[in-house]
């Protein structure tokens, strides 16, 4: 039993007074009650999938508005899979607009921005008195699979997609509370974009704030049937206003900070204790501890104080290896999540083609995801959250749902020194020096990475297959010239010979015994030039075919 949740449950002043009240009235003891919670968050959960809501917002004009209409668009395509749980969105969430009627401010207006598609929300509450998280809920208890209704707690897509012919700083995604308090925005009224985050990101040290959010969890959490509730912190990652204007976040900020979580934690404890079960705390952070305190997330302060019970890492870039997070989470009881999202590295190597930005095929397939998840269990992750998969053009999303994170022995992976980099948002994007908490190798095709010749450049790649289960392995290097620029490759003390260079790709089979599960340290030395030399990318193939 986890001692965190006991301390919270055993102590009035983080319980309130009417929670104590529910727990006498639903006749079950302390005890009783904290055995529950341990076998619910103990549950196996292997694979978590967060859904943005977008199906009905780009609801097919010519698919019909029913229960399996909808259900059809995307729900139906996590049945037959290895998915446990269903993290909802009701889209942009937070301080946006939602899809939920019940809770929030609810997303009635009509848009016309992909053709063929409309804003169903409004017509399936008119025809059918429902909403998206009633559907999605009701999807989940028809196939005993748990649900989430996920939060993203500061969503700033407002700020990209300005409403044609209007104010560009009223778009069609800007809600009421935005409108009826500017004061509470990153750019209030005329004050411009910030260097980081976004002009209409809310400002947390502003009461209304915390007041609106303690509101609309309320909503979420009495109205709807959930077993939990995750907030999202990393769309988008952005708490304070002066954090968005370059500085990092004060003592004070972060006791706010952590104050207004236990709030919250005690906001879901009372709605559980009133339905008479446990509802669950997720929370997903950027996984880095340093790049957390520094934007107002104080994390360990939160898991130590039993905030959460399930913590996911990672979504747009990933600044550490798994294991240092599994050490934190372990370490106060708390569940930890692999949160993986599409690689938008592709996007930035077009943009920088012209200067020979280049990269490695296979990011965004099966292979890839695979790799994360086996580097991640094997890291002593409590499982995989998957973010948006179905979205990937080049993945086969059914394929991949079908595959348990536990059982991924025998399947062929890719393992990308960097799977997710530049394009779309970067730890820069909304701290200033954000880059500067990378710990990982930072080899990203898309920033035209220079390393000098003649000296010896190493890289770590966290390998989740055990050699002695068979694969065969092979280290491939891109570099920005055509001939050969590294013979031999020393992996963890093992020398492996250069067996094919194409187009500056370089081929090394690795041999046996030469690598391992876990940390594995690849060195180098770059000796064609001398200048300096372009290294694209770096990928491990394990093939059991």
């Amino acid at each position: 039993m986890r001692r965190d949740a006991i301390r919270f449950v055993r102590n009035p002043m983080r319980v309130g007074m009417a929670a104590c009240c529910a727990l006498l009235l639903i006749g079950c003891t302390t005890d009783d009650w904290e055995e529950r919670r341990s076998e619910i968050v103990n549950r196996t959960r292997p694979l978590i999938f967060n859904s943005d809501g977008n199906e009905m917002i780009y609801y097919p004009t010519n698919a019909p508005f029913s229960y399996r209409g909808f259900c059809a668009q995307r729900l139906d395509h996590y049945w037959d899979s290895a998915i446990t749980t269903l993290s909802y969105c009701p889209w942009s969430s937070g301080f946006g607009l939602m899809t939920t009627a019940k809770a929030g401010e609810f997303y009635d207006r009509p848009i016309d921005l992909v053709p063929g598609h409309t804003n169903a929300a409004p017509v399936f509450l008119r025809k059918l008195g429902t909403d998206a998280l009633e559907m999605t809920s009701r999807f989940c208890r028809e196939r005993q699979k748990e649900i989430f209704v996920s939060i993203r707690v500061n969503d700033t897509h407002d700020a990209a997609y300005p409403q044609p012919g209007t104010n560009p700083k009223r778009s069609w995604l800007f809600p009421r509370f935005k409108t009826e308090h500017p004061e509470c925005l990153y750019g209030g009224d005329g004050d411009g974009n910030p260097p980081f985050g976004a002009w209409t990101a809310v400002d947390f040290e502003q009461p209304a704030v915390r007041e609106h959010m303690r509101a609309f969890v309320r909503d979420f959490v009495n109205n709807y049937d959930v077993d939990g509730i995750e907030f999202d912190f990393m769309r988008h990652c952005q708490l304070f206003k002066s954090v968005g204007w370059g500085a990092y976040a004060t003592g004070a900020q972060l006791k706010l900070m952590t104050d207004f979580m236990k709030e919250l934690r005690g906001i879901v404890e009372a709605a559980g204790r009133r339905r008479g079960r446990p509802l669950l705390v997720a929370v997903r952070t950027p996984d880095s501890v340093g790049y957390c305190r520094a934007v107002g997330i104080d994390i360990e302060a939160w898991l130590e104080a039993g905030v959460a019970d399930i913590w996911s890492v990672s979504d747009y870039f990933q600044l550490e290896y798994w294991d240092e997070n599994v050490k934190l989470a372990h370490k106060y009881g708390v569940k930890i999540y692999a949160a993986l999202a599409e690689s938008r590295v592709s996007a930035a190597v077009k943009k920088q083609s012209d200067k020979g930005a280049r990269m490695l095929p296979g990011r965004n397939t099966v292979e890839s995801f695979v790799a994360e998840y086996a580097a991640a269990m094997a890291s002593g992750c409590d499982g995989i959250e998957l973010f948006n998969q179905s979205c990937i053009p080049t993945l086969d999303a059914r394929r991949l749902n079908a595959i348990d994170p536990r059982r991924t022995v025998g399947l062929n992976k890719i393992y990308f020194a960097l799977v997710r980099g530049s394009d779309g948002y970067e730890p820069r994007h909304w701290l200033k020096d954000g880059m500067k908490f990378y710990r990982r190798p930072f080899v990203d095709p898309g920033k035209l990475v220079m390393i000098p010749s003649g000296i010896p450049h190493s890289v770590d790649i966290v390998v989740g297959d055990d050699p002695a289960r068979g694969g065969a392995a092979t280290l491939k290097l891109l570099f920005g010239v055509k001939d050969p620029v590294v013979e031999e490759v020393v992996v963890n003390g093992h020398r492996a010979v250069l067996t094919s260079c194409r187009d500056g790709e370089h081929s090394f089979v690795l041999p046996s015994g030469s690598w391992k599960q876990g940390h594995n340290d690849f060195t180098f030395i770059p000796h064609a030039a001398e200048k300096d030399v372009l290294f694209n990318d770096m990928a491990l193939y394990i093939s059991f075919n």
